[in-house]
C-alpha cells in the first residue's frame, strides 16, 4: 500500500502569442520519472513504485514522444536528488525554445507520501515547493502524474471547476491546469502483487498503450485515459482488503480540444487483436511481466503500441482460458485473430484464511488436500490433483501445489505453485513460482516467479521474478526482474531489472536497469541505466547512464551519463557526460562534457568541455574550463591553465606553463619555446659588455615570451673566444609614449672558451630594454642588466664583464655580480 498522494495531474498549457497556426513550432516533451519504495521508518517499503517508474518511463519513450536523451529517471531518490532532478530539467527546458521547439514536461512519481508531501526516505517534499517547482518550469504544457495514497487531499483547494477536455495542437489555446488522483483524501493507492504494479498505474499505462482509446483513432488523449484508469481501478479494488479506490479529478481550464497523450503508431511494431475476439486479455513480455491488461468488447477495435519482442497473450473469456504466443517484429503491425488462440488449463487457485472460492482460475474443490505424506518412490503417472502440507520422503515427492514443507533425500517436485518450503540433497522443482524456500545440495528450479529463497550448492533457476534471494555456489539465474539478491561462486543473471544486490566470483549480469550493487571478479554488466555502484576485478559494463561509482581492475564502461566515481587499474570510458571523478592507471575516457576531476597514468581525454583538474601523461579535451596538468596537454579553446613539458592549444588560452607552448591565441605562456600564432615572433641583434655579438628569438603570447638566444665575443689571448648559448622568459609592457615599450628578460647561458663544449660557468642576466619603434617591424632596444656569473668548479678566473662589481672566490665556485649594459635591434 502506498503512503498518500495517488495521481496528480497539473497541466499548464500557454501558445505563444508569436506562433500562428500556419507555422507551429515543433514540439519537444521531456519528462521527470521518479519511483520511491523507500518512505522512511515506520512505512513498509514498497515492491513496485520502482517498476511502475520504468514502466511509464518505457512508456513515454515507446509512445509518448519522448527521446531518452530528454528523460531523467530517479529510483528511490532522496530530498536532495529530487531537487537536482527538477533543476536539470529546467534548465534542459529553458534550452529548448533556442533549439526551435515548443518544449512540454511530464512529471511522473509513484511512492509515499502524506496529507503534506511526497516521503522520499524519511524526508518529505511539499505539495507546495512540488507545485511552485513546477509552475516555475518553462514549458507551455506542464503535465504531472503522482501515484500515491489520499491524493484526493490535493483537491480541496477552492475553485476547481470541472471542464470538458482539451487537445493540444498548432491551434490550441488552452490554459490552466489539471489533477487526477487515484484515490480520495481518505482512501488508500494499493499494489498488486498479481499484476507486479499499482493498480492505478497499471491500468493508466494499459490504457496509454491502447486500451482506453474508445475511437479506434491510433491515439490516446487524457480524458480516454483517465476514464479508462478510474473504471478499471475501481472495479478490482472493491474487494481488496484495502478498501475501494475512486480516482478523481479536478480542473481549472481555459479552453476547449483533448490533450493526446500517446501515438500508438509511434512504435514501430503494435498488435492489431481482431474484431472476433472478447473478454479480458492479458499480454505478457518474456520476462513474465504483465504489459497490458484490457477488456476486450466484441467487435470493437483494438490495437496495443507494443515494442518489438515475444510475448504471451492470454483471454478470459466465460470461464474458459485461450493463449497465444505472439512474435511482434521491427516494421510492421501483427494481427490476432480468435483462430490462433489455444484452450489452456487454468491455475488453480484457493483463498487463504475463508472459504474455498471456485474462479475462473480453477476451484479449491479440484484438488484433494493432503496434510501429512510419507513415501519411498514419488507418485509418477497419477491424475489425482493434490494439495500436500507436508511431506517426508526417502527417494522423491511430489504434489500439483504445495502449501506447507517438502522433504527428500532425492529430489521434491511440485507441478504449480510451491507456498512454503523445499528440502533436498538432490534438487527441487515447482513448476508454477515459489512463494517460501528451496534448499538444495543440487539445484532449484522455478517455472515462475520467486517471492523468497533459493538456496543450493550446484544452481538456483528462477524463470520468472525474483523477490528475495538466490544464494549457490554454482549459479543464479532469475528470468525476470530482481528484487533482492544473488549470491554466488559461479555467476548471476537476471533477464530483467536489478533492484538489490548480485555478489559472484564470477560474472554479475542484469538485463535491464540496475538499482544497487554489483560485486564480482569476473565482469559485471547490465544493458541499462545503473543508480548503485558496480565493483570487479575483471571489468564493469552499463548500457545506460550510471549513478554512482564503477570500480574494476581491468575497465570500466558506461554508454550513457555519469554522475559519480568511476576508477580502473586499466581503462575508465564513459560515452556521454560525467560529473564526479574518473581515476586511471591506464586509460580514462570520457565522450561528452566533464566536470570534476580526471586522472590517469596513461592518458585522460574529454571529448568536449572540460570543467575541472585533468592530469595524465596525456591530457586531451575538445575546451578547457580549469586545469590540465600533464606532460603533455592538449585542447581546444582554454579558459584556465595548462602546465606541462608540451602544452597545445588549437584555440585561445589564458595561461601555458611547460617547456613547449603553442597556441593560437594566448594570454600568458612561460617556456623555452613559446608560439602563438597571433602572439609575438620576434628576432633581437644585440650587444652587451659579455659577448659583443647576440642573436636572440622572443617567441609568445600577448603578455609573455620564451627566449632563445646564443652570443659570441673573439679573443686573440688564451683561452680564446668565448661564446654563449641560453635560453629564458620575459614579459612585454606597451607604454606609446617617447618609449613605445619596455621589455624586461631573464636568461640564463652556458659559457664557453675556446673550442671547449665542457662548461661549469653558468651566466645568469636580468636585464630591461626600452624600445624605440621606428617601423612596424624594426626598433631600436637598449638598457641596463644586471649579471650573474658563477663558476662552479673555479677554473676560469679570466674577467667577463667591462665593470668590476663584486667578486667572491670560493673554494668551488668563483661568483661575480655587476651591473652592464647592451643595446641592439629588433626585427
Amino acid at each position: 500500500m502506498k503512503s498518500v498522494l495517488s495521481a496528480l495531474l497539473l497541466l499548464n498549457l500557454a501558445i505563444a502569442p508569436t506562433a500562428s497556426a500556419e507555422h507551429p513550432q515543433p514540439t519537444r516533451r521531456f519528462s521527470l520519472i521518479v519511483g520511491a519504495n523507500d518512505g522512511g521508518a515506520g512505512r513498509v517499503r514498497l515492491r513496485y513504485a520502482g517498476s511502475d517508474a520504468d514502466a511509464v518511463a518505457r512508456l513515454f519513450v515507446e509512445l509518448g514522444g519522448i527521446s531518452r536523451g530528454d528523460q531523467v529517471v530517479l529510483l528511490d531518490p532522496d530530498r536532495a536528488a529530487l531537487q537536482r532532478g527538477l533543476e536539470e530539467v529546467r534548465k534542459r527546458l529553458a534550452r529548448a525554445p533556442a533549439e526551435g521547439s515548443r518544449p512540454e514536461l511530464f512529471f511522473y512519481y509513484s511512492g509515499h507520501s502524506d496529507e503534506e508531501g511526497l516521503l522520499l526516505g524519511g524526508e518529505r517534499f511539499g505539495y507546495a515547493e512540488l507545485r511552485h517547482a513546477l509552475d516555475e518550469m518553462p514549458a507551455d504544457v506542464r503535465v504531472a502524474i503522482l501515484d500515491s495514497c489520499a491524493s484526493g487531499a490535493l483537491t480541496r483547494r477552492k475553485g476547481g471547476v470541472a471542464r470538458p477536455s482539451f487537445l493540444v495542437d498548432a491551434s490550441t489555446a488552452v490554459k490552466g491546469h489539471a489533477f487526477l488522483t487515484a484515490s480520495s483524501a481518505d482512501e488508500a493507492a494499493q499494489e498488486s502483487d498479481r499484476l507486479g504494479a499499482s493498480f492505478f498505474t497499471h491500468h493508466l499505462v494499459s490504457g496509454l498503450r491502447g486500451a482506453a482509446d474508445s475511437t479506434g483513432s491510433g491515439k490516446v488523449t487524457l480524458t480516454e485515459a483517465y476514464r479508462y484508469a478510474f473504471r478499471e481501478t475501481l472495479a478490482q479494488t472493491e474487494r481488496t482488503t484495502g478498501g475501494a479506490q475512486h480516482p478523481g479529478y479536478e480542473m481549472q481550464l481555459v479552453g476547449s480540444g483533448d490533450l493526446v497523450m500517446t501515438d500508438l503508431r509511434a512504435t514501430s511494431a503494435g498488435l492489431v487483436v481482431g474484431d472476433d475476439v472478447e473478454g479480458r486479455i492479458y499480454v505478457r513480455d518474456v520476462a513474465g511481466s504483465l504489459v497490458v491488461e484490457v477488456r476486450k468488447l466484441p467487435a470493437a477495435p483494438l490495437e496495443l503500441g507494443l515494442a518489438p519482442g515475444d510475448y504471451t497473450l492470454t483471454l478470459e473469456e466465460r470461464g474458459s482460458l485461450y493463449e497465444s504466443r505472439i512474435v511482434l517484429t521491427e516494421g510492421r503491425r501483427t494481427r490476432l485473430d480468435r483462430a490462433q488462440l489455444r484452450e489452456v488449463q487454468g491455475e488453480a487457485t484457493v483463498r487463504r484464511g475463508g472459504d474455498d472460492a471456485p474462479g475462473v482460475d480453477g476451484s479449491a474443490k479440484d484438488y484433494e488436500v493432503i496434510p501429512f505424506s510419507a513415501a519411498v518412490f514419488p507418485e509418477i503417472g497419477s491424475s489425482r490433483r493434490t494439495i500436500n502440507h507436508f511431506g517426508l520422503h526417502l527417494i522423491g515427492g511430489r504434489a500439483t501445489r504445495l502449501d506447507g514443507t517438502q522433504i527428500s533425500l532425492g529430489f521434491n517436485m511440485v507441478d504449480e505453485l510451491a507456498d512454503g518450503a523445499q528440502v533436498t540433497s538432490g534438487a527441487n522443482f515447482a513448476g508454477g513460482g515459489l512463494s517460501g524456500t528451496q534448499v538444495a545440495v543440487g539445484a532449484n528450479f522455478s517455472g515462475g516467479r520467486v517471492g523468497g529463497s533459493q538456496v543450493s550448492i550446484g544452481a538456483n533457476v528462477a524463470d520468472g521474478e525474483l523477490s528475495g534471494a538466490q544464494v549457490s555456489v554454482g549459479a543464479n539465474h532469475a528470468g525476470g526482474r530482481m528484487e533482492g539478491a544473488q549470491v554466488s561462486v559461479g555467476a548471476n543473471f537476471a533477464g530483467g531489472d536489478a533492484s538489490g544486490s548480485q555478489i559472484s566470483v564470477g560474472t554479475n549480469f542484469a538485463g535491464g536497469n540496475l538499482d544497487g550493487a554489483q560485486i564480482g571478479v569476473g565482469v559485471n554488466g547490465t544493458p541499462g541505466r545503473v543508480d548503485g555502484y558496480q565493483a570487479s576485478v575483471g571489468g564493469n559494463y552499463a548500457g545506460g547512464d550510471v549513478v554512482g561509482a564503477q570500480l574494476g581492475v581491468g575497465a570500466n564502461f558506461a554508454r550513457g551519463d555519469f554522475n559519480g566515481l568511476q576508477a580502473a587499474v586499466g581503462a575508465n570510458v564513459v560515452t556521454g557526460s560525467f560529473v564526479g571523478a574518473q581515476l586511471g592507471v591506464g586509460a580514462s575516457v570520457i565522450g561528452g562534457d566533464f566536470r570534476g576531476l580526471q586522472t590517469s597514468v596513461g592518458a585522460s581525454v574529454v571529448g568536449e568541455r572540460m570543467s575541472g583538474l585533468q592530469t595524465g601523461v596525456l591530457g586531451y579535451a575538445r575546451s578547457l574550463d580549469g586545469l590540465q596538468l600533464s606532460l603533455v596537454n592538449v585542447a581546444g579553446e582554454v579558459s584556465g591553465s595548462q602546465i606541462g613539458l608540451v602544452n597545445i592549444s588549437g584555440g585561445s588560452t589564458d595561461f601555458q606553463l611547460g617547456l613547449v607552448n603553442y597556441a593560437d591565441d594566448s594570454d600568458a605562456a612561460i617556456g623555452v619555446v613559446n608560439v602563438s600564432r597571433k602572439g609575438r615572433k620576434d628576432l633581437e641583434l644585440f650587444a652587451t659588455d659579455v659577448n659583443y655579438v647576440n642573436l636572440a628569438a622572443k617567441l609568445g603570447s600577448r603578455y609573455t615570451y620564451g627566449i632563445l638566444t646564443a652570443g659570441v665575443s673573439p679573443g686573440r689571448e688564451e683561452p680564446g673566444t668565448r661564446w654563449s648559448f641560453g635560453a629564458g622568459v620575459g614579459t612585454r609592457l606597451d607604454l606609446g609614449w617617447t618609449v613605445d615599450f619596455l621589455d624586461l628578460d631573464l636568461t640564463a647561458h652556458n659559457v664557453h672558451r675556446g673550442w671547449n663544449f665542457d662548461s661549469s660557468t653558468l651566466l645568469n642576466v636580468l636585464r630591461m630594454g626600452a624600445g624605440f619603434r621606428f617601423a612596424e617591424r624594426f626598433a631600436v632596444v637598449l638598457g641596463p642588466t644586471l649579471n650573474l656569473n658563477l663558476d662552479f668548479y673555479a677554473t676560469d678566473r679570466s674577467k667577463i664583464g667591462l665593470v668590476p662589481g663584486l667578486h667572491h672566490a670560493g673554494k668551488n665556485v668563483d661568483l661575480r655580480f655587476w651591473p652592464g649594459v647592451f643595446a641592439g635591434v629588433q626585427i
